[in-house]
């Protein structure tokens, strides 16, 4: 869903409310792209969707998209709500305002960078598929230059030397801490 991509967190809200009017296969779509709207905004519309989504196929998917916007240590067995809500409470006390956020830390893809080429690294030695699904699809949008690298994918030595040469090009752009890029441009 692009406007996950390019939404700014005065649009969340149009996201949220899209996400009460629809149907199953609609909601689960916005849940799984909740995380790459990169904004605080989206968890406590996340939350709202706990109560109905509640033993369906869905609420795993709410509680790993909260999950990968600021960890909680869900491991995909039970959370209550009120646990969960009572975590969540004083979040917006405690962020930059204005910031995107992935993993609890304002964005930055000099960080995912740096976490693309360890996590290729350990696969390629173990010879094992690649891991990670958000970062190489969040590191394509946020340049506008496709990573060589997606989840399942087998990282051999070729593969590998496409990442460091994509990370020498993601190293070569201006970022800034904190903000969210769409095809370089930055969204505010």
């Amino acid at each position: 869903m692009v406007d996950c991509f390019v939404a700014r967190h005065e649009d969340i809200a149009f996201i949220g409310r899209l996400a009460e009017r629809f149907e199953h296969e609609e909601v689960e779509t916005i849940v799984v792209t909740a995380p790459e709207t990169l904004s605080p905004e989206i968890v406590p519309y996340l939350l709202a969707l706990l109560e109905p989504c509640d033993d369906t196929s869905i609420e795993k998917d709410i509680l790993s998209s909260i999950n990968m916007l600021f960890p909680f240590g869900y491991d995909g067995g039970p959370v209550t709500l009120s646990e969960l809500r009572d975590r969540f409470a004083g979040l917006a006390r405690t962020l930059e305002p204005g910031r995107y956020y992935f993993q609890g830390v304002p964005v930055f893809p000099g960080n995912w960078t740096k976490e693309l080429i360890e996590v290729a690294a350990r696969a390629r030695f173990n010879k094992s598929k690649f891991p990670l699904v958000h970062l190489p699809t969040l590191l394509s949008v946020c340049s506008g230059e496709r990573c060589p690298v997606f989840y399942g994918d087998e990282v051999d030595d070729a593969t590998f030397r496409k990442i460091l040469d994509y990370t020498k090009v993601l190293a070569s752009m201006t970022w800034n801490a904190g903000t969210k890029y769409f095809y370089r441009h930055p969204v505010s």
